[in-house]
């Protein structure tokens, strides 16, 4: 018989079987959560900032489309990070956010 440690709980796994796990507690969890959110706040205003460079950088785009130059290629580039931001760290982050929410009011659980 293996004796737990104090941060050890046992879950049963999707199998049936009974899991050890390392527990964090929850005001480890609240504290990172905390991160996030200011994290969260930081990547905003960046992406508020950029979504106005973007704008003004596309005042002086070229209007023939035959070939672009250092200026197109910039506001292209600047789309791309708005664009990875929005579709890749901000659903990311949220869902953090939101497993450690749920972690905090029902415990540890398998996601299914």
């Amino acid at each position: 018989m293996r004796i737990k440690k104090f941060f050890e709980s046992e879950l049963q796994g999707p199998d049936g079987s009974m899991d050890i796990v390392n527990d964090i507690s929850s005001n480890k969890v609240g504290e990172i959560i905390k991160e996030l959110k200011s994290y969260q706040s930081s990547y905003q205003k960046s992406l508020t900032y950029l979504q106005s460079l973007e704008r003004e950088l596309s005042k002086y785009k070229k209007e023939k489309n035959k070939s672009n130059d250092q200026i197109d290629e910039s506001v292209l580039s600047v789309q791309k990070i708005i664009n990875s931001i929005n579709q890749n760290i901000k659903p990311n982050i949220e869902s953090v956010i939101s497993n450690l929410d749920d972690y905090i009011s029902n415990g540890r659980n398998y996601i299914l």
